[in-house]
């Protein structure tokens, strides 16, 4: 059956909001449910509907979310000490952290239909995504780490510095503002879209590629990683620096340098051109 939580008030549950594993059931949120102790979808779906509020916030101490059936929800608050996901999770609107607040992504995937907003500490484990499907705001005052970033929205702008432990893509069409924050990269950062910057550092601390068919502008670029290949042509608007025993392999694209190359490790390149395009 269908049971649906009207807009005109919120539910407040202090305990477990469970859907059972061999349930069909639909929940349908159009107001806001408060959620004290584990929301366990193990079955069925809870999905928002309506124009009202639609939020589900979880406020207890120590709780899990989500599970084998379908948890597509709108706005969805983190205000628990420590919230750990058991299953795939979709926002179609706002992800928030709260000061002081843990989310735990652990392998499970998330999409966020337009900002992820963090005040608090989001981890993710081996293989999960974070995906952002709209245009809006990533990372605040918060630690942000995550396995893998998939920008799929129009313009996704960093709030705050961001690590991926594992991988980071923009797709075609879609632009990563880097703003004025850090990212670190520990695999391969593809881009077939628009990376910008206007400070802070992007980090290839791992293996990897970098670049790609798009428009890849940083302001700082530091190869911290043993080996990082360029999958096309790449702009530093200040300074590019290659650590002691770490290798950047230009292969047959080009880099554009506005100030210093540092390189304490090896640079080498197939074809294409170095330019140095300013003071430095």
């Amino acid at each position: 059956g269908t049971i649906t939580i009207m807009p005109t008030t919120a539910a407040t549950t202090t305990g477990n909001f469970t859907i059972e594993a061999a349930s069909t059931s639909t929940i349908r949120v159009s107001s806001t449910l408060n959620v004290g102790g584990n929301l366990a979808i193990n079955g069925g779906t809870i999905n928002a509907v309506g124009t009202g509020a639609r939020s589900v916030v979880m406020y207890g101490a120590d709780n899990i979310l989500g599970g084998n059936g379908i948890t597509n929800l709108y706005d969805l608050t983190i205000n628990g000490t420590i919230i750990t996901l058991s299953g795939n999770v979709t926002t179609t609107n706002n992800l928030t952290v709260n000061l002081g607040k843990l989310l735990a992504l652990i392998d499970y995937s998330v999409i966020v239909g337009v900002s992820l907003n963090n005040s608090g500490t989001i981890t993710q484990t081996l293989g999960g995504l974070v995906t952002m499907s709209g245009t809006g705001n990533l990372g605040g005052i918060g630690n942000t780490t995550v396995y893998g970033l998939v920008i799929t929205g129009t313009t996704v702008t960093l709030a705050g510095h961001v690590t991926t432990t594992n991988s980071l893509t923009v797709n075609s069409s879609k632009t990563l503002a880097l703003s004025t924050y850090n990212a670190v990269v520990s695999g391969t950062f593809s881009n077939l879209g628009t990376v910008s910057q206007t400070s802070g550092t992007v980090t290839m601390s791992g293996v990897g590629n970098l670049g790609g068919a798009g428009d890849t502008t940083v302001y700082n670029l530091v190869i911290d990683g043993t080996t990082v290949t360029l999958a096309g042509h790449v702009t530093s608007t200040n300074n590019l620096t290659v650590n002691s025993g770490k290798t950047l392999a230009l292969s047959t694209y080009n880099a554009v340098v506005s100030s210093s190359l540092a390189n304490s490790g090896t640079v080498t390149q197939t074809s294409g051109t170095v330019t140095m395009s300013g003071v430095g």
